[in-house]
């Protein structure tokens, strides 16, 4: 298991996160700092995809101009 795959197990198992995502709670100021934290987590992780996608798009273009 990667660190990318391991940190998107952590997002959904944490419990304060789900259960804030799925509007089951009043998180306390501790549940809040925990919310943030996987939510920053989630962001960087979809960056981190999105620019995998664009360097992936910019190797094919560079690899098509080389042959």
């Amino acid at each position: 298991m990667n660190s990318h795959e391991r940190l998107k197990e952590y997002i959904s198992s944490d419990a304060a996160y789900q259960e804030y995502l799925g509007g089951k709670m009043q998180p306390s100021d501790f549940e809040k700092f925990c919310i943030q934290h996987c939510k920053d987590i989630e962001e960087m992780l979809n960056e981190n995809t999105e620019l995998r996608i664009q360097m992936s798009a910019r190797e094919e273009v560079a690899n098509k101009y080389k042959e």
